[in-house]
Formats: C-alpha cells, sequence, structure tokens
C-alpha cells in the first residue's frame, strides 16, 4: 500500500499517553508531548472533567510574551474553546469535526464530561505495550510459542522460555483450552482419527493450574509479553486472570465471532491468524473487529504442521493488508527459518512461530517449529532484515551516503588550460572530476558563454570567481554581512562562530564576520603554510579547533583503544594536532584560550560492547584525557557527545562512550571536562536508546561548554538544518542559555555542506537559531 494512503480513524480508549491535569506548569507539560505522539494534551480538572487543550502551538504564542515564563501554570495557556465529541455520537461526527485543518485529535466524553476515548487519523498501526508498529518503521515483533511443545513438563518450559529470553523475542505465547472446547463427543470412539490424535496429544501435555500459573510468573520475570490463546470462553476466563498483553484468536476460530466479541470487551490487542479460512471470512472478522474497534493485527498463516513450501504463498501479505487495512504479520509452521524471514520482506512486521528442544520428539507442533539451538541466529536475522526493509517512502540519501558523495562525486572542472577573456563553452570545454567537493556538474549550464576573468589550467574546478558575469556579485557581497540586522542583533549576545577550512575561511568570513571560528581540520592541514593565508580579517577572533579523526591514511584516532599500538599511535597524532595548534595561536593570535573538540574514539566494528569491556575502554580513555589535559594546559579539551552508529571511512561503526547525560556525568567526575554536545549526535542516541532528548539536555546543562547546533530526525540521520527534524530547538536553547550562559556557552551550526552556495546553509541556520533566541532574557 502507499504509504500516502495509509492513513485511518482511531478511536482509543488507552488514555494516559494524551491526557494530563490543570495544575501542572508548562516546563512539565512540555516533557509530555514526548509521549503523545505530537498530539495536543488533553486537559482534566479534578473532577476528570475535560477543560481543554494544549499544543506546541499553544505555548509558543504564550511564551512569546517576554513576561511569561514556562514555570507558569498551563490553566493560563490552554485552549478552553477545544472541540470535543460524545460518545452517542455517530463516528462519522468524529470525522467531520477532524476534518477541520487545525484539529488532531478529538476527545469523545460521557455525559459527566469525563473523556471515555479519543479519535484521531493517524498512520495504520497495531500497538502492544510499548511497540508502535506501523508499515514505514523498522520495528518488528517477534513472539515465540511453546504452546505443546513443552510436553507437559514444567522444566522443559523453563528451558523454552530460557532460551526465547536469551534469543531476543518480545513475547512468548501459550495455548488455553477448558473441557468444553472438545465438550460434543460423546463417546471415544466417536471421532475420526486425526481428532482422535489431537485428543490424546492434548492429554499427554495438560499441565495442571499451578503450573501454568508457575511458568506464566516466569515468562513475565524474563520482562517477555505473554500472550495468550484461548479455545473457548471459559479458557479465555482463566486466561485472563494471568493479565495477558495481547489475545491471540487461532486460525480455527477466525470465524467464531462468539468467542472474538468476548475477547474485544477486554479491550487488549488482538493477534488474529487467518489458516483454514476463505477471504470473505477474514474480511467479515475484520468488519466485525472495526465495529468493536478492537487493535488487532491478522497474521498469514498456512495451518499445516508443517506447511509444504508450495503452499507457503508470501505474496498474499500485501492483499491482507490492503483488505484489512492492518499490520500484518505472520504465523510459521513451516519449521524452515528461510519462510518467516521471507515473510518480513513482504510486509510482515509480527512473527510468530513454534520453538522446540527436539524437533524430532513426540507431538504435533514438533516438526514445525524451530529448535531452540537456532532460535537466537533467527531473532539476530529477522532484527537486521526489518532495519534493512527501510521505507517505502521518495528516497533521500543516507548520511553514509552523503558523506561518500564528495570522494566519489564529481565537481566540474575545465577540460583544457584557457586564457583571460576567453568565453567558456561548456559542451565542449568541461569535465567532470572527483572529488564532488565543487559546483556540482548538474550545473553545468550555468556558466556557458560567459567569460574568463582569469587563466586557467586543464583539471582546475571551475569558480564562480573565474568569470566576469559573477564578479560584480561576488565583490559586492564581500563586505557586506548576510545575515540579516535581526539575526545580527540577536546573536550580538551571545558567543557564535561558524565551521569553516582553510580553503574557506576567508571567504566565509567575508561574507558572516563572526566572532568565533571553529576550524575542522583534515589531516593535510596539518602542513598549512600560514604564509599564504591571508589573516588581516581573521585577527583577535576566538579559534575552537575540531580535531582530526580519521586521517588520509585510514587511521581513526581512538584513545580508549585497548591496543597498545593504537593507543600510543593516537597519542602521537594528538602531539602532531597540538603542535599545529600553537601555529594557529602565533599566526592568528586568538583573543582568548583555543578550544580543542576531540571525537574521542571508543567505537567497536561489530557491535556493541558489553559492560565490563565499555568499562575498561572508559578507563583507558580517562587516563589519556587527564595526561592531554595536564600536557596542553594552554587549551581546553572538550569531548564531544556522539551518535550510537558513527560513519568510518565511508561505512557505520558502533560507538560505546560519551553518548548519555550518564556518560557526560562520568567523564566529568573522572577528568573535570566539560564537553561540546552535538545536537545531532546526541538526538540520535536519545532516539536509538529511547530516552528524552530534552531529559538528556537538562541533565547534562552543568557540563556543556560548547554546541554543534544541528537538526535529526532518527537514529541515523544527521546535519539537517535546525528545525527541519524533530529537535525542539526552541525549548533547550532557552534551558541552555537562561542562567547567564551566554558568556561561556559557544555555539556553531554544524549543518551538512552550510557552507555551499556562500554559506547558505550556515545563513538558514543562524537566522532560525536566531529567532529561537529571541524569547531568552
Amino acid at each position: 500500500m502507499n504509504y500516502l494512503n495509509s492513513r485511518k480513524l482511531y478511536i482509543d480508549k488507552d488514555l494516559h499517553l494524551y491526557k494530563s491535569y490543570i495544575d501542572i506548569n508548562i516546563r512539565e507539560a512540555m516533557d509530555l508531548f514526548g509521549s503523545s505522539k505530537g498530539m495536543p494534551l488533553l486537559i482534566l480538572n479534578h473532577n476528570d472533567e475535560f477543560v481543554g487543550t494544549l499544543s506546541n502551538g499553544d505555548i509558543r504564542r504564550y511564551l512569546h510574551d517576554k513576561n511569561n515564563s514556562i514555570y507558569d501554570c498551563i490553566n493560563n495557556v490552554i485552549n478552553k474553546e477545544a472541540k470535543f465529541c460524545f460518545e452517542f455520537d455517530d463516528k462519522s461526527i468524529y470525522e467531520y469535526v477532524l476534518s477541520q485543518d487545525t484539529i488532531k485529535i478529538v476527545p469523545i466524553l460521557d455525559s459527566n464530561k469525563k473523556i471515555v476515548s479519543v479519535a484521531y487519523y493517524d498512520d495504520i498501526y497495531f500497538k502492544i505495550n510499548n511497540k508502535i508498529l506501523n508499515r514505514e518503521c523498522s520495528e518488528i515483533y517477534l513472539i515465540a510459542e511453546i504452546g505443546v511443545n513443552h510436553n507437559g513438563d514444567v522444566n522443559e518450559a523453563k528451558k523454552l522460555v530460557d532460551a526465547i529470553s536469551e534469543a531476543g523475542f518480545d513475547a512468548v505465547k501459550m495455548q488455553f483450552r477448558s473441557s468444553i472446547t472438545y465438550s460434543n463427543i460423546r463417546e471415544k470412539n466417536d471421532t475420526d482419527l486425526s481428532t482422535e490424535y489431537i485428543l490424546s496429544e492434548l492429554d499427554r501435555v495438560e499441565l495442571s493450574f499451578e503450573e501454568e500459573e508457575y511458568i506464566i510468573k516466569y515468562i513475565k520475570n524474563k520482562n517477555l509479553d505473554f500472550i495468550g490463546t484461548p479455545f473457548d470462553n471459559e479458557a479465555l476466563i482463566r486466561l485472563l486472570k494471568y493479565k495477558p498483553d495481547a489475545l491471540k484468536i487461532a486460525s480455527c476460530d477466525l470465524t467464531n465471532h462468539i468467542l472474538i466479541r468476548s475477547c474485544a470487551e477486554e479491550n487488549l490487542p488482538m493477534i488474529l491468524s487467518t489458516g483454514m479460512s476463505t477471504e470473505t471470512e477474514i474480511i467479515r472478522t475484520n468488519e466485525l473487529l472495526e465495529e468493536l474497534n478492537v487493535n488487532r493485527s491478522f497474521l498469514h498463516c498456512n495451518s499445516t504442521y508443517p506447511t509444504p513450501i508450495r503452499d507457503v504463498n508470501l505474496s498474499y501479505i500485501s492483499r491482507l493488508s490492503d483488505i484489512t487495512e492492518s499490520i500484518i504479520g505472520y504465523s510459521s509452521h513451516d519449521g524452515d527459518p528461510l519462510v518467516p524471514l521471507a515473510s518480513i520482506t513482504s510486509g510482515s512486521k509480527i512473527v510468530e512461530l513454534h520453538v522446540t528442544s527436539d524437533k524430532n520428539a513426540l507431538g504435533t507442533d514438533h516438526i514445525a517449529s524451530l529448535e531452540i539451538n537456532k532460535i537466537a541466529e533467527f531473532v539476530s536475522s529477522a532484527r537486521n532484515l526489518s532495519l534493512a526493509m527501510g521505507s517505502s517512502k521518495p528516497r533521500i540519501p543516507s548520511q553514509g551516503e552523503l558523506m561518500n558523495k564528495i570522494p566519489l562525486g564529481k565537481s566540474l572542472c575545465f577540460g583544457k588550460n584557457m586564457k583571460a577573456g576567453e568565453r567558456l563553452n561548456v559542451f565542449n570545454d568541461i569535465v567532470a572530476c572527483s572529488p564532488g567537493d565543487g559546483i556540482p556538474v548538474s550545473k553545468f549550464k550555468l556558466f556557458h558563454n560567459l567569460t574568463l576573468n582569469k587563466d586557467v589550467k586543464k583539471l582546475d574546478k571551475l569558480n564562480k570567481k573565474f568569470f566576469k558575469e559573477y564578479q560584480a556579485k561576488l565583490v559586492s557581497k564581500k563586505s557586506k554581512n548576510i545575515l540579516s540586522e535581526f539575526a545580527l542583533d540577536k546573536l550580538s549576545k551571545y558567543r557564535w562562530g561558524i565551521p569553516v577550512r582553510y580553503r574557506d575561511i576567508n571567504e566565509l568570513n567575508n561574507l558572516f564576520n563572526p566572532p568565533m571560528f571553529e576550524i575542522h581540520l583534515s589531516s593535510r592541514d596539518l602542513e598549512q603554510d600560514f604564509q599564504n593565508l591571508e589573516n588581516s580579517e581573521l585577527l583577535n577572533k576566538q579559534i575552537i579547533v575540531h580535531a582530526i579523526e580519521q586521517y588520509h591514511d585510514g587511521f581513526i584516532l581512538d584513545l580508549a583503544s585497548n591496543d597498545k599500538e593504537i593507543n600510543e599511535k593516537s597519542l602521537n597524532r594528538i602531539n602532531y594536532l597540538f603542535e599545529h595548534c600553537n601555529k594557529i595561536y602565533k599566526y592568528l593570535k586568538p583573543n582568548s584560550k583555543i578550544k580543542v573538540v576531540l571525537n574521542c574514539g571508543g567505537f567497536s566494528k561489530y557491535g556493541f560492547l558489553d559492560e565490563d569491556q565499555k568499562n575498561i575502554r572508559k578507563n583507558l580513555l580517562y587516563e589519556n584525557l587527564n595526561f592531554i589535559k595536564n600536557k596542553y594546559i594552554d587549551f581546553e579539551i572538550l569531548p564531544q557527545t556522539m551518535p550510537p552508529f558513527p560513519w568510518h571511512q565511508g561505512g557505520t561503526a558502533y560507538h560505546n562512550l560519551i553518548r548519555s547525560s550518564l556518560d557526560i556525568e562520568d567523564l566529568y567526575l573522572q577528568t573535570k571536562l566539560n564537553v561540546c554536545f552535538d545536537f545531532s549526535h546526541s538526538f540520535m542516541e536519545s532516539v536509538y536508546s529511547k530516552f528524552c532528548f530534552n531529559e538528556f539536555v537538562l541533565k547534562s546543562l552543568n557540563k556543556i561548554n560548547h554546541l554543534h547546533l544541528s537538526d535529526s530526525s532518527s537514529s541515523s540521520n544527521e546535519g539537517l538544518n535546525i528545525d527541519d527534524g524533530n529537535i525542539d530547538f526552541a525549548f533547550n536553547l532557552k534551558e541552555i542559555f537562561r542562567n547567564d550562559n551566554k558568556a561561556l556557552i559557544t555555539f556553531i551550526p554544524e549543518v551538512w555542506q552550510g557552507h555551499l552556495n556562500e554559506g547558505e546553509g550556515f545563513k538558514i541556520s543562524l537566522e532560525r537559531i536566531a529567532r529561537h533566541l529571541e524569547n531568552i532574557n
């Protein structure tokens, strides 16, 4: 299904994500937006009556008045004219109210004005506990069925649960029957052979109620979700005593609307297998569930044990998704890990499979199960495959691709030697050559028939300043700050700067005239001949140096390495760095102590380190940082916060250190060093580790000395321009600078390729930052 058409109306009775009470302050309310899926909060009085809504927009408008504070009560801010509906209204009324552009969520009230549910449009999703599965996310939910494979043995059940937990499944599923499941059998000889076999097997593997209860407690103590399949209403009553996280409807009961209605009354997520059913039967059950407003997912399934490969038919997953407008999974009875893995590539977001200690054991399900010695590999493959599936949204390059686009991409270059005064014929006189750090090839027509103002050599990169037609424009910009008067006024109260390379430091200084530079060094820059650098306009500014992490010879700095050779080499490279910084002192004469931003290392290539290994690396890092701090006392050392997945030499790795507020606190305790807080890096970490970014900032406030400001929207997407991602800059900048930190904390916009087109990206960033700083006293 096209992602643009994957939204539907939801009526949600799970209210804790959306409601709050009227006596909290704005600061407390803002923390709640992270869990409300961006929806306005529904505000109640202490009689639990609905009194209004509170949105981010309401807060921004309120705080626009400088006399108002983030610690004011929300009673002054809420929208008391917010729309609502009653529970007896027809669903079409909810749809009508939500059709108004400004309304995202509608509270549904009872006759006492108490909220019973909420209505909103959202992407099609399935929610179970804290997991929300939708068609565009990389989340996948893995269920291990131990059904009858415990063979009626508690110890065997524990063995299966232990293996399931260690492998990394999300949930364990069990089956529940009662005396009425097969109650229409009067005589034992009044059955066909298949039923007779199943009855004898169920008798053989039956657990006592005490054993059943013990196993379920054991499952929950392993932090696994517990899911139960009731085969009749009596079994459902028994199952509910164990407080399941979801109910499963077996294939044989997909048309059992009596049981399904009973399950729907419990307001629990419902997962339904579709084996043995026709499409018409699936549609009728889905219509019933829609009418009953059930949070549901259907599993494609073939109910033979084991399922022949020719009967799997994974192509039906896409059709099942369309006809039910729900999240689809796959219930595996094939006993082959390849098939459920392949189901993920067909759109499955839930995978259920049977697990066993021995495929050859006596019983109906063992042969269709996966053995426990193979399930850890299965889970790892399933998680990776789900991540690899990505999204069907319009394609944009990944961060790693953007980084590779520079060395592998192409720039416009002169195809021959040319003289001043000659006109350029772009169809004959230019070629495309790597690297792609110049004018993109797509811009070639802009230079057709332009006149050169200087001699050029073959393979020189094109530059606008080489042409008479651009020269007048560039000269007019040379001494004019391209920032607006508004931005200059707001930024003048802060210690701001821009990132530069030696090759563009003069040009960017002419465009912005910043009070500070952050010089981003490459290993070749250590050979910089300062005599060739025009420095008359660069003197007496504040200087920050971003140390080299990756060198042109392939070496990656790692001050936390337990490899003695890498450790020594890293310290030697640091020594060369500071020798170069001393040359900066001599030539650029900065007006204060140079700050040095370090990407310290502590990464691994093939996965995250365990806690013991991580602590070893931490101690090595602290030892080296203390050595560097004490040796280079004329500099201020600032370790930078890191993302979970750094880009190294065109690929991804795994960072283990300086990723959380606890890491920052521990770093300071051991070294007394503050940090360079990189917004993109730290937001990516908050997404990956599932904690609140705003809280991360608040807990780190006293240890932040310098900021890299850019936006992010995921755990692997960094360097976006301000407000182009999901970071709340208005809140975070206000918190960072509200305690007279204007004179202490420096910052730069570190947006990807911000220097291109005469610093266009940096200009956009600084204008937006200035807007966010406007309301800070």
